[in-house]
């Protein structure tokens, strides 16, 4: 390795220990972060390092100098604060049309985005009076997809199980093939909804999109009249 590629590593090292292992609180000193490049083969001294940490504050990182014994360095300001990856977190275990696998993934996402000191205070499990955890992953597929379909101005196809008669709303009856015209989407009552024109019956149609299946974006443009354009979830 040329000794200028090992200086731009060096950097790039320097970054990665200050936001995996500091922030407002915990900083390391400069016998830290040398000890951890060394243990990473990358030699350094004083002088180097020093000019390293210029270097990110000029990338606008927030790298704070703590006047303690010994003096630490730390990246400070964050993507999120702590508060707010404590709301997301909440958020997300509150979610009834994630499922819980998809649910522990969006949570260990979020607590990397913290430090490692901050992790622990993450572990934040909460109770939702008569939440029902969705049991199906196609939900947040199908919001983005009809959204895509929506920025494309294109029709969508899909296989939608309507409430079986006999079993209440939440039992699925039989399936039905569907070609429409999507219109708008809105969450309520614990899962998502999108409207749907209705091109050969003339009319608003509104499907939960917990209970679509093999929603795909047609190559049929979307259908464009003044009831669409007037259309409203509140209407």
């Amino acid at each position: 390795m040329t000794a200028n590629s090992q200086a731009k590593l060096k950097l790039l090292r320097i970054m990665q220990m200050l936001q995996d292992e500091t922030d407002a609180t915990q900083g390391l000193s400069m016998s830290d972060i040398i000890q951890r490049l060394n243990e990473q083969g990358i030699q350094a001294e004083r002088k180097s390092v020093y000019r390293d940490l210029d270097l990110l504050r000029q990338f606008r990182l927030d790298v704070r100098t703590f006047q303690r014994n010994p003096v630490q360095y730390a990246i400070v300001k964050r993507s999120f604060s702590l508060p707010e990856l404590k709301i997301l977190v909440d958020t997300v275990q509150a979610c009834p049309f994630v499922t819980q696998r998809q649910a522990d993934a969006l949570v260990r996402t979020i607590r990397e985005m913290a430090s490692p000191s901050q992790r622990s205070q993450l572990a934040r499990p909460v109770h939702v009076s008569n939440r029902v955890r969705q049991k199906s992953e196609s939900v947040l597929s199908n919001v983005d997809l009809a959204h895509r379909a929506l920025a494309a101005k294109s029709q969508v196809t899909f296989d939608y199980a309507a409430p079986s008669p006999e079993g209440g709303a939440e039992t699925a009856g039989e399936s039905t093939s569907h070609t429409h015209t999507p219109v708008a989407i809105a969450y309520a009552e614990g899962t998502y909804h999108l409207a749907c024109w209705n091109e050969a019956d003339e009319r608003f149609d509104t499907f939960r999109m917990d209970r679509m299946e093999n929603l795909e974006i047609s190559e049929r443009p979307a259908v464009r009249n003044d009831a669409i354009r007037s259309f409203s979830f509140d209407s």
